[in-house]
């Protein structure tokens, strides 16, 4: 700090130490003053007065500067101004009352944790300052100019999810944000894409308001579809064909020890009956809406159902079951053994819980109670069938239409045994399933191995086929056919946008939702 002031002209008078404050008093002693209206250089002197300027903390103590400064006369005789008071740019701004380093170092910490979190810590260092402050000091810079970008990802994110959304923009050359928009409209993208004129490639997922900004806004662009999205997409219709059959089977097996493990029917059944009877009711009249020719948003208005779910309810061949989710435990990974410790005689939930937890079972004890207390009615109901070669019909566990399209997704050499038993066992129970089971592992070959000339055929094999969820897949790909060719083709995808999303959902969180486009952008862009 010395050095600085002797170096703009100032000495150094007095110095004096208070509890918490360094007090520093200094007195500018340059030969003249340039007048900012016309650069006059004057030595004329009108008279003086003290600026107090916060400084960079010492020892946890701020560091106040009292500067005598000086008004000067102007000699230009054609100059409005008259007379103009000293500037010092090199150690602060016009009118401010902290130096230009303490404002860097304010700025720079307001960026990394935002308007409190950073009051917080730069009170600590002995920095006094507001929120408000701290946020006018992040608005006030401007990011660094950037070369112009030829590749781009975009994708929204929420403002609020479900509800309102905006857009990121990253240089996927560079790996690093270029901007963001407060909306996800395709005006809005038009906008900013004819103002970067040079913009080659656009990667984006499949929303189609980005197809239409893209195409609008840089027509000279090559559009590539996310890699991840239409994979994803393949998911979501596979899930909502298996929502409009039936998936409970059967299978035919010898009853052995793991049975134990089965949990026991479920409890309120007869809640769960009246509660399955009022969505029959309600799939029921669905369907005599829809067959009367009733739109469906009208038929959303009508019922108070939401769209999704009287689309999936619409496109059912049958009635949709729902499929309960097992919740995990701590003791799905020890079931195995106290199987086996079932069947070889030990059923003290006691000492069941001594050998877990020297396994390393991090549950309590009570849970393990629970879960032998199940177990006896089902062990005594098992002992009747455990004669040698003796088998029942038994029904498997039922699995969501999400687990099971994600089952039907993986390759055939990364599936367990009980995997490929429960998907056997449900093609053999569902014809029509082998078919979709076979569109889907293709339409996997063709991403995962990006073999473009495999797209057409399968297009042309689903566009046949009476399965409406994969048509509806392949009608939305072959009208986004390029980009879906371009996504086989070209190496980028949106990977690294889905990132940067992360990391803006990050800082939106640390500021509870309330900033607003200006904060957030200078934050995102920032830091």
């Amino acid at each position: 700090m010395f050095w600085l002031l002797r170096q703009v002209g100032a000495r150094i008078v007095e110095i004096g130490k208070a509890e918490n404050i360094i007090m520093v008093v200094a007195r500018m002693e340059r030969d003249s003053g340039i007048c900012p209206s016309c650069s006059f250089s004057s030595s004329r002197i009108h008279s003086r007065y003290e600026r107090r300027l916060l400084d960079l903390a010492c020892e946890g103590r701020s560091v106040v500067i009292r500067l005598n400064v000086r008004r000067f006369f102007c000699v230009n005789p054609d100059c409005q101004v008259g007379i103009f008071t000293e500037r010092i740019p090199e150690l602060v701004n016009p009118g401010s009352r902290r130096t230009l380093r303490l404002n860097d170092l304010v700025t720079n910490v307001g960026v990394q944790l935002g308007g409190e979190p950073s009051v917080r810590v730069l009170r600590k260092l002995g920095i006094p300052v507001s929120a408000d402050t701290v946020l006018r000091l992040i608005l006030s810079l401007e990011p660094e100019s950037q070369p112009e970008t030829r590749i781009i990802g975009v994708d929204d994110w929420a403002w609020c999810k479900g509800r309102r959304y905006g857009a990121i923009l990253v240089d996927l050359e560079q790996h690093k944000p270029i901007d963001i928009l407060p909306d996800a409209t395709a005006a809005t993208l038009e906008e900013w894409l004819k103002q970067h004129p040079k913009i080659e490639v656009v990667s984006r997922d499949r929303a189609g308001s980005f197809a239409d900004g893209a195409r609008k806004g840089a027509a000279q662009a090559i559009q590539v579809a996310d890699r991840w999205h239409l994979l994803k997409n393949i998911g979501d219709a596979l899930e909502r064909y298996l929502q409009s059959i039936s998936l409970n089977i059967t299978v035919n097996r010898q009853i052995t020890a793991p049975d134990i493990q089965r949990s026991l029917p479920a409890q309120n059944e007869s809640k769960q009956q009246a509660s399955r009877q009022r969505r029959v009711d309600r799939y029921t009249e669905v369907k005599q809406l829809v067959s009367a020719g009733t739109s469906l948003r009208e038929i959303s208005r009508l019922t108070g159902m939401s769209r999704q779910t009287v689309q999936r309810f619409a496109d059912s061949e049958s009635f949709p079951e729902q499929s309960p989710r097992p919740r995990p435990s701590n003791l799905d990974e020890f079931k195995d053994y106290i199987a086996c410790r079932w069947s070889e005689g030990c059923q003290n939930g006691t000492q069941l819980y001594r050998e877990l937890n020297a396994m390393g079972y991090k549950g309590c004890q009570s849970s393990v109670g629970h879960y032998v207390v199940r177990l006896r009615p089902l062990s005594r109901r098992n002992k009747a069938c455990a004669q040698p070669g003796m088998s029942e019909a038994k029904q498997i566990q039922r699995k969501s239409p999400r687990e099971v399209a994600r089952l039907l997704l993986k390759p055939a050499d990364q599936l367990t045994l009980n995997e490929q038993t429960y998907i056997d066992a449900l093609i053999s129970q569902t014809p029509k399933l082998c078919e979709t089971h076979n569109l889907a592992q293709s339409y996997i070959e063709v991403f995962r191995e990006r073999r473009p000339a495999l797209l057409d055929q399968w297009l042309e094999l689903t566009e046949c086929s009476g399965i409406n969820a994969l048509k509806g897949l392949a009608k939305g790909i072959r009208r986004d056919r390029d980009a879906v060719i371009a996504a086989l083709n070209l190496p980028w995808s949106n990977g690294q946008v889905e990132g940067q999303i992360n990391r803006l959902k990050a800082l939106k969180r640390q500021m509870y939702g309330r900033a607003g486009i200006r904060l957030l952008r200078a934050r995102f862009l920032l830091s």
